[in-house]
């Protein structure tokens, strides 16, 4: 009996210590652990507790997978961990693996080092609540073929691919996640609908903060999206996804739209704080001054002037709209600038697009469009040209990108000049031998696209104040410019463009309404310097006139000016002898 007696006591002893120390060892129990579907633990002596086949708790850390082939269960984790070891067969490598389960909760454990963290295949209705995931190699949870479940309130960090991935499945929730610092995207929906993506932190992802591929009537709300390496939302052949109150900030690309374009966007989602303008079957608008990103669809006669867009793809994206206007924009540092897809007969003028990553302007399927006066500066390539003609495009200046024009399909002609000009591009190598500012060869992108009339020089508009432009082609800064209506005079002040810079031109294109064209003289630093190689009558098509001249440089003032006819030069003159007459008189009588 005192030997009996002892043992027991000596069972109590152990079994307190292991009560009082739950964390300090890891049991290992076999390559994989079952919840059987008659409730039993396999192997029973792994560190898993039920008593009513209902509740499971972990009563302590857990080196293996978990295969659950229960419904109606809670698997509590209970703050423990169950980590993976050395991957042997990445496909069957879960944490914890759900395949045709209904109503298993997995809550309040640590998972990580697993090749996968939670997979749910052909299931419905469980929850995965409270966890901590992390250092997981490959996606963290990921559904396939999976409905009406709930991803709630877990935290994803670190995993070294995807956070969650939803694939051909429908109608789960994924909501109050933290989901943090991944090596892929954060959050995926592939072929995919009707599921509800709500109040996540999603940050620091290498990839998208959310990404739709061929996903639709998605619900994308409340979502917090910054610092994401990509896009904050991405959605591509996605359709009828409807987004509200999401905020996109500091990502490389905040929002990115391609194909499948109708969706319900409103003005409710930011980047950077301004709101997203995603308008479908409007016409006769103004987008609104503080757009941070356009998206016009099927759209009529809007226009798009003196915003600042940046860090989208596109920053400005027409899709199957015509009759619209893109001027005088900030377009810079997005993916494209300015998309165009099966879109006609809009203008794209007066521009600035610099640094797009992958193209300033990109047009796709698009006719009878005309992009003149943009500015088109380090971006990869200038213009994009996909299955498109019959557009124009004229005084554009490309400058420094790595390909000025890059034409994806051959076959496609487009006009790459107004029959008088064309564009600067700073590859061209053609010289100005007739002094005229247009290049003396043709600048050729592929047999159906040639610039006939390459600019010499960088081209400018100048608004008046009779709200008539003046355009001047040159190889100068030009500093400012200033038309003066009670003189009919232009004055400029140009300086060097380069800093060995010797030789400087002017091609000027002048409204009769400005000036009396047919008298027209230049005076350079108050005729100072010599006018050098001037062509008053370069051109004329009957309401501007043409005119060049060019100088030895250093900083210049320049003076435009009307010749007066003779007879005014002798009434001036009579006046002034008469003028002169009259004081003598008066000094004499006195």
């Amino acid at each position: 009996m005192k030997k009996f007696a002892s043992l027991w006591t000596l069972s109590l002893i152990l079994c307190f210590i292991l009560v009082s120390f739950p964390r300090i060892n890891t049991v290992k129990a076999s390559a994989t652990i079952y919840i059987r579907a008659d409730g039993s633990i396999y192997p029973p002596e792994a560190p898993i507790l039920t008593v009513d086949y209902v509740t499971y708790v972990f009563t302590n850390n857990i080196n293996d997978s978990i295969v659950v082939e229960r419904d109606n269960i809670v698997i509590d984790g209970a703050g423990y961990t169950i980590q993976g070891g050395e991957i042997v067969d990445s496909l069957t490598q879960a944490g914890i693996s759900l395949y045709t389960r209904s109503n298993v909760t997995i809550q309040n454990m640590t998972i990580k080092s697993f090749y996968y963290a939670i997979t749910l295949s052909v299931s419905s209705g469980n929850v995965i609540s409270g966890n901590n995931i992390t250092g997981n190699k490959h996606y963290t949870i990921t559904l396939s073929d999976s409905s009406s479940n709930v991803i709630s309130g877990n935290n994803i960090t670190a995993n070294n691919l995807r956070g969650i991935a939803l694939v051909e499945s429908q109608d789960n929730v994924i909501s109050g996640n933290n989901i943090t610092a991944n090596g892929c995207h954060g959050i995926t929906l592939s072929d995919s609908s009707g599921n509800i993506i709500s109040g996540n932190n999603i940050a620091a992802n290498i990839g998208d903060g959310i990404a739709l591929v061929d996903s639709s009537n998605n619900i994308i709300s409340e979502n917090s999206l910054a610092e994401n390496k990509y896009c904050g939302i991405r959605l591509y052949c996605s359709l009828s996804n409807t987004l509200r109150n999401n905020s996109m900030t500091d990502n490389y690309c905040n929002f990115k739209v391609s194909d499948g374009f109708v969706n319900d966007v409103d003005a409710s989602n930011t980047v950077d704080g301004k709101p997203v303008y995603y308008w479908i079957n409007m016409q006769d608008l103004t987008v609104p001054l503080d757009a941070g990103f356009v998206a016009l669809v099927n759209c009529t006669r809007i226009t798009v002037q003196n915003l600042s867009v940046t860090h989208n793809n596109p920053g400005i994206l027409l899709a199957f709209t015509t009759n619209s206007a893109i001027i005088k924009n900030d377009v810079i540092i997005n993916d494209y600038g300015i998309a165009l897809v099966e879109s006609q007969d809009n203008v794209i003028s007066g521009n600035n697009i610099t640094a797009n990553s992958l193209c300033g302007i990109g047009l796709w399927d698009s006719q009878g469009n005309t992009i003149s006066g943009n500015n088109m500066i380090n971006n990869r390539r200038g213009v994009l040209v996909s299955t498109s003609s019959s557009n124009s495009f004229y005084h554009n200046n490309f400058i420094r990108n790595s390909k000025d024009m890059y034409i994806s399909t051959i076959g496609y002609p487009n006009f790459l000049d107004d029959g008088v000009e064309g564009n600067f591009w700073s590859d061209y190598t053609g010289v100005d031998a007739n002094h005229d500012g247009i290049g003396d060869s043709s600048f050729l992108i592929d047999g159906n696209n040639t610039d006939r009339y390459p600019l010499m020089g960088i081209f400018s508009s100048f608004n008046t104040s009779l709200s008539y432009h003046v355009n001047v082609v040159s190889n100068s800064t030009i500093e400012d410019f200033e038309y003066f209506d009670s003189n009919k005079t232009i004055k400029m002040h140009v300086s060097n463009l380069t800093a060995n810079q010797t030789y400087g031109f002017c091609r000027i294109c002048i409204s009769y309404t400005l000036m009396n064209v047919n008298n027209i003289s230049v005076i350079i630093d108050d005729g100072m310097v010599t006018v050098l190689y001037h062509n008053y009558t370069l051109y004329d098509n009957g309401t501007h006139r043409w005119i060049y001249f060019s100088y030895g440089h250093s900083r210049l003032e320049i003076l435009i000016v009307p010749e007066f006819p003779s007879i005014i030069i002798l009434l001036i003159f009579m006046i002034a002898t008469i003028q002169a007459v009259i004081v003598c008189k008066r000094k004499g009588s006195t």
